[in-house]
């Protein structure tokens, strides 16, 4: 018995003095909850790295977990908080050798009596690398002191490296780097190459393929827009990976919610956007059985019309993908939508389009 009481006094005053002594050189933390007293010493768990403990089991502000109403000794033994190690596999089991760690009410005492240590916490020296290639940005640190370490672990990153994964759809949130460099806090991540040192925006690219391609240039875009104007709520930061059809030139979609006519030139300018396909020179033909040949000029009436009046509301980009009759013309379809004795001649006089050779 008596062995037992000098074993349990010899622990207790080895707690106490080795915590006075790893105090001394800061990072103690004292817990009074839920049973007085517990001193942590970050030296004493430096080899099991940061990330172990600061990824979900405590948070960076000292003490916050005693505000929990599960922070107890049953939540311990269950693998939470300290129990998620000390579990007697990676180390003692929190049910166990209660004086290694609970100093009591003497320990209490005197670290309450010490001067407080400011803390000498600090992140890796050398810059670390978020992301990779030309999209990768190098952190600093060191030119982030200002800042405490719990207003970025783990409230916008975890601690271990590589855990975090950001999209550029995240550069228009509050998360990460950008619940602070939105233009107010810090500078706006719309300054690309303050971050992405690498990063080059392409002048030129090639939107589509073969005669309706379009060279888009950014630097003439960037003049007046940002880069969220459009990414990514319109376009997808990656080359390609949006595909624009014809019908959408009508819509408030990808370039169109600007090139509408109103806050840029409108879509039916068409020779604007797309140098290679200007409206078909000349006149298309339809073959007709029982008629003549009906002839269409698009010069004629590209003089008088803009594209999307018939393309795609009443007729397909693609020649011969709209099947006409007569009837539907006589009903308003095609080209009787205009030709209905208001806007032009009446579908039912024949020989204006139907006839044998070019007049």
């Amino acid at each position: 018995m008596k062995k037992t009481i000098l074993i349990t006094i010899m622990l207790s005053v080895f707690v106490v003095v080795g915590a006075i002594t790893i105090y001394a050189s800061g990072g103690d933390i004292l817990y009074t909850k839920p049973v007085k007293s517990v001193l942590f010493s970050h030296k004493a768990h430096e080899n099991i790295g940061c990330g172990s403990c600061h990824s979900g089991l405590f948070e960076m502000k000292a003490l916050a977990a005693q505000g929990y109403t599960d922070f107890n000794m049953d939540a311990l033994y269950k693998g939470k908080y300290c129990g998620a190690c000390h579990n007697g596999k990676q180390a003692f089991a929190s049910n166990t050798q209660c004086a290694r760690c609970h100093g009591g009410v003497k320990e209490y005492v005197a670290m309450k009596t010490r001067p407080k240590q400011k803390s000498t916490a600090q992140g890796p020296q050398q810059a670390i690398n978020i992301g990779s290639g030309d999209t990768s940005v190098p952190f600093n640190h060191t030119s982030h002191a200002s800042m405490a370490c719990g207003d970025c672990h783990t409230k916008l990153f975890q601690m271990k490296k590589g855990t975090t994964k950001i999209t550029f759809a995240d550069h228009n949130s509050d998360k990460y780097c950008y619940s602070c460099h939105n233009g107010t806090k810090a500078f706006s991540f719309q300054d690309c190459n303050k971050c992405h040192a690498k990063l080059t925006i392409p002048g030129q690219i090639t939107i589509g393929k073969g005669d309706s391609a379009v060279k888009f240039n950014h630097d003439s875009h960037t003049k007046n827009t940002k880069c969220n104007d459009c990414h990514n709520k319109l376009f997808a930061a990656k080359k390609g990976s949006s595909k624009i059809t014809f019908a959408e030139h009508s819509s408030n979609k990808y370039c169109y919610a600007c090139h509408n006519g109103k806050r840029s030139f409108g879509s039916d300018n068409c020779a604007a956007c797309h140098s290679k396909i200007p409206a078909p020179k000349g006149t298309l033909t339809y073959k007709v059985n029982g008629l003549d040949t009906a002839h269409f000029s698009h010069d004629f009436h590209g003089k008088i019309f803009g594209c999307n009046d018939c393309h795609t509301k009443i007729f397909s980009m693609k020649m011969g993908a709209t099947k006409m009759n007569m009837q539907g013309m006589y009903e308003g379809k095609y080209c009787g939508a205009c030709h209905n004795s208001n806007l032009a001649f009446p579908s039912t006089d024949c020989a204006k389009c139907h006839y044998s050779k070019k007049k």
